[in-house]
């Protein structure tokens, strides 16, 4: 017995999903971004512009960013209520000492954001213009892609086609331009998920240390 009907003619039977919880998510999120960050670290030539080398010390310099700017969030947090505890008790010194630690963390924060926002733009764009190249020479080359997707354009063509790929390829308009905005958007949202993540678990984990701190000193 069939489920849920047969397939209909000319469309992929492998749906993609979106769930993050899926293996088979990560496995195409992998497949995609492995050519740009498996390759060796020099190029042909010898040159680490031309090998992943740049695209990994500009990770690691990201995460070391990610990990000053989680800092400093979390001690301008501890600064808050430190001059509010010190409001309360009326202790002017202490207050002060305060505010002038806060404003020093904010001047010190203001080029370590910059400076992160500045590193993963510019490992996005190198990423970006990697894998738009990559993609559009095997468009070009791998397969004939290129005059397969063009026979959409000519029936007399398509019909002489596999069944499975008549219906996808009377779908694809401009795959050239997908391309070039679908790369876009995986690498943006790739760079973006990660950062965030990562920000998010340091929080987490800072927040925790903090929590354990004041127990402890409570405690005794």
């Amino acid at each position: 017995m069939k489920k849920g009907g047969a397939a209909s003619a000319g469309k992929p039977t492998d749906s993609f999903s979106y769930n993050v919880f899926q293996a088979s998510f990560w496995r195409r999120f992998w497949l995609l971004a492995r050519p740009f960050w498996a390759r060796p670290l020099r190029g042909p030539n010898g040159s680490f512009a031309d090998g992943s080398g740049v695209a990994w010390a500009l990770l690691a310099l990201l995460i070391v960013l990610i990990f000053g700017t989680t800092g400093l969030l979390v001690k301008l947090n501890f600064q808050q209520g430190e001059f509010f505890t010190a409001l309360s008790k009326k202790e002017e010194a202490r207050f002060w000492a305060a505010v002038g630690l806060y404003f020093a963390i904010i001047l010190l924060a203001i080029p370590v954001l910059a400076s992160k926002e500045y590193v993963l733009g510019k490992l996005g764009l190198m990423w970006r213009a990697w894998m738009t190249e990559h993609l559009i020479r095997l468009y070009f080359c791998h397969r004939k892609a290129f005059f397969r997707l063009s026979a959409q354009t000519h029936t007399e063509q398509i019909g002489s086609l596999p069944q499975d790929e008549r219906g996808l390829l009377q779908t694809i308009d401009n795959p050239d331009q997908r391309i070039v905005a679908d790369v876009e958007s995986f690498t943006k949202a790739a760079l973006n998920f990660s950062v965030v993540f990562l920000g998010a678990a340091l929080i987490r984990k800072s927040t925790l240390n903090s929590e354990s701190y004041i127990g402890n000193v409570r405690g005794h």
